[in-house]
């Protein structure tokens, strides 16, 4: 079959398509989340373990970077993210802590968000970074998800491309996502 890259958004799944010549297709794979060299490469911040600036964004046009929302955001908004789009069990906890710690000093570093999440675990959740906690994920990494989520418009554009993505199909046609966690 044929075929065409094309970078782009899902949002504009349709002009793209109409665009590269497609009016009907057989099938659409939707991936979701973003490529290992992204997480690996510190110009993204998209990494806790790479320390980078608080970035997050996926496409440098976009205007809203992670640092903005987690220097900006009111804590009740922070709350809601942290809570709604990456299911952290201590979102109010760490909300309250962001907006401690960036009246002192705004947020730039990825790190610098990471370790106040560290120490509110380590408060409340009794969380030790060592060997021992290894096996389990890094307590900054559902924030660091929700903040990816948000900065990206993921599921915004997410729900704007399926309804696109169901007109473009032929019968019979196929749509398939690739998803790794629970809010997409």
């Amino acid at each position: 079959g044929a075929y065409k890259l094309v970078q782009g958004n899902f949002a504009d799944l349709q002009k793209i398509a109409f665009g590269a010549g497609f009016d009907q297709v057989d099938g659409i794979l939707f991936d979701l989340g973003f490529a290992s060299f992204q997480v690996e490469d510190p110009k993204y911040g998209l990494s806790f373990q790479e320390e980078g600036l608080l970035d997050m964004r996926l496409d440098p046009n976009l205007g809203v970077t992670a640092a903005d929302l987690v220097n900006g955001l009111p804590e009740n908004e922070l709350y809601k993210l942290f809570k709604e789009a990456g299911s952290e069990k201590y979102a109010r906890s760490i909300a309250r802590a962001i907006c401690r710690r960036r009246g002192v000093s705004p947020f730039r570093t990825t790190a610098e968000l990471a370790r106040v999440v560290e120490e509110v675990y380590q408060k409340i959740g009794n969380w030790k970074l060592e060997i021992g906690n290894l096996r389990k994920i890094h307590p900054a990494t559902k924030v660091f998800m929700a903040l990816r989520i948000a900065v990206n418009s993921e599921l915004n554009n997410l729900k704007e491309a399926l309804p696109q993505a169901v007109d473009l199909l032929k019968n019979g046609g196929r749509l398939a996502i690739i998803s790794f966690h629970s809010g997409e």
